[in-house]
């Protein structure tokens, strides 16, 4: 099973994201292409996105609230032909794949007047939902519609990692160790587009460690929601003579009072510097575990390979829009 995930990343980056780490647990990571960033600097996005979407089995299309709204001056995006959403979707549709609509955050499927005459088709497709107060559930039957009669895998369908962690908590100290390596693996990103699994980073940077340390300057902070990010500590060093790690501690702390926020590597488009965008290359959970409660931080180091030494502005960018400064580059 192959499925192209096509979504909004100013309208619904966290679904998708928790969406994709299901769909990689249950049919693997290289079987899930996820975003559009996952395209190479230089390569043709039709031919790529023609080819991906030729490749899947199926097609999910995740509308959140802002999905036909979100708009370039006057104009809704999905209303330009040129809009990768509008794209997607025209190619999806065109090649008569199964495409299934997939409302999450409350959204409904939206009324014909609210989409381009091309795209209208989308509505003789059979919607699913995934509503926050039962995802787990609604997930397993989203699962189960992709492939019937599939026996659930542990970290997708039936057993969620929320699930899981709960069910530790009846086993032994070395049952745990156990289970935690079975449940256990780093999260694909923002950037990696599901087309394969991000590496961890290396330990936290020293100088010590042969790492040089970037000053943090400024306010090394951003609120995007409930969660607040807040770089703690950044460095770089060089790995070969064209290649060099920079790596940036980051904190989040969810400031809510309900649900519990991923702490994941789709919370970041990636790493500027030099005026760069860099999609992210390495990440780690350091501190506090994926999930992050009210009231509480956890600690993720994030990394990028740019091939010159880092100089200039160094900014954190952030999967759902937005970005906060670290600081300069000595």
């Amino acid at each position: 099973m192959r499925v192209f995930l096509s979504y909004r990343r100013d309208d619904a980056a966290g679904q998708a994201g928790r969406l994709r780490d299901a769909l990689a647990a249950r049919f693997g990571a290289d079987a899930i292409f996820h975003d559009v960033s996952t395209i190479r600097p230089g390569e043709n996005f039709v031919d790529v996105m023609t080819s991906a979407i030729a490749a899947s089995d199926v097609v999910l299309v995740v509308i959140g609230p802002r999905w036909t709204t979100i708009a370039d001056g006057n104009r809704p995006r999905l209303q330009d032909p040129d809009d990768y959403v509008h794209f997607e979707l025209q190619a999806a549709l065109a090649s008569g794949k199964r495409i299934i609509p997939v409302t999450v955050a409350g959204a409904s499927v939206p009324a014909a007047a609210d989409l381009p005459e091309d795209l209208r088709a989308l509505l003789t497709r059979q919607a699913t939902d995934l509503r926050d107060t039962h995802w787990g559930a609604d997930l397993e039957a989203l699962l189960e519609a992709l492939e019937p009669g599939r026996p659930p895998t542990v970290g997708g369908a039936s057993l969620t990692r929320t699930r899981a962690r709960a069910a530790l908590g009846a086993l032994g100290v070395t049952a745990i160790v156990v289970v935690a390596l079975v449940l256990w693996r780093p999260w694909t990103g923002p950037s990696g587009g599901g087309q394969a699994v991000l590496p961890l980073c290396a330990p936290v940077p020293t100088t010590d460690s042969g790492w040089t340390a970037i000053d943090l300057g400024g306010e090394p902070s951003v609120t995007r929601g409930t969660l607040t990010f807040e770089a703690r500590a950044a460095g770089y060093s060089a790995v070969a003579s064209d290649r060099w790690a920079l790596q940036v501690l980051v904190r989040i702390t969810n400031g809510g009072t309900g649900d519990p926020e991923y702490n994941a590597d789709w919370q970041y488009a990636g790493i500027v510097t030099d005026g760069l965008l860099y999609p992210l290359q390495c990440f780690s959970l350091v501190a506090g575990g994926e999930l992050v409660g009210p009231g509480l931080s956890g600690d993720a180091l994030i990394g990028i390979e740019p091939s010159a030494e880092p100089s200039g502005r160094i900014e954190v960018a952030l999967g759902e829009g937005g970005r906060f400064a670290v600081g300069a580059a000595p």
